[in-house]
């Protein structure tokens, strides 16, 4: 059965959203190649709102279409940035040189507070790590350096306190991408407006990075 909103002027006149979902997007196709095939929708009266129909499935089949293509753009420009990145950290590592703290994102900063707290109960966590109070303070004292990850070629890039002496290693599987599990910091956490101008473009870097994995 058709359902009455089918046939209703607002409904066939508003503007069409296409889910971002791909289940929910294949459903609503499915859904609106029912309707068109119902008989009542062979009448004069009714072929306004057939059309509004079909136009709208040809819309979600274009969608699809164009996906791979999106698809592929996007793994282009991470690929890019990443490439980027591991050579602009490169640069920034063979200098040596030590970067005032600029604080922490506020968002990033109420995101790793609470990240850290929801994961102290995790046997992976390290109790010997510090607090992101204690982090921020170290980063203060000391200024922070740049540092490569165990993946370099990865874009696997952290900052740490300018004493520290540790390699960092990457995540272990479970723990949150956001926790520490020692003294470092992901560039994308850094307030991008208070940092060199290098530094900057890495920070920005990563973040454009994370952006197009979350999509």
């Amino acid at each position: 059965m058709v359902p009455e909103y089918v046939f209703d002027k607002a409904w066939q006149e508003a503007n069409f959203s296409i889910p971002t979902n791909e289940d929910i997007r294949n459903e609503l196709r499915r859904e609106y190649e029912g309707f068109s095939h119902y008989g009542v929708m062979h009448l004069p009266e009714n072929q306004k709102a057939k059309a509004v129909l079909l136009s709208r499935i040809a819309a979600i089949e274009t969608f699809d279409a164009q996906m791979p293509k999106a698809k592929e753009q996007v793994s282009n420009q991470i690929e890019s940035r990443i490439e980027r990145i591991a050579a602009l950290s490169a640069e920034l590592i063979e200098s040596n040189e030590t970067f005032p703290f600029p604080g922490i994102d506020p968002e990033a900063y109420l995101k790793l507070k609470a990240d850290i707290e929801g994961d102290k109960d995790m046997s992976l966590y390290d109790i010997s790590s510090p607090t992101i109070d204690e982090l921020i303070k170290r980063f203060k004292n000391e200024g922070m350096r740049v540092t490569f990850g165990d993946t370099p070629k990865a874009g696997n890039v952290f900052v740490v306190p300018a004493r520290s002496n540790e390699s960092q290693p990457s995540r272990p599987p479970g723990v949150s991408n956001m926790v520490m599990q020692s003294d470092n910091l992901s560039p994308r956490h850094l307030q991008s407006s208070k940092v060199k101008e290098k530094l900057e473009e890495l920070v920005l870097l990563k973040r454009e990075v994370r952006s197009f994995e979350v999509r």
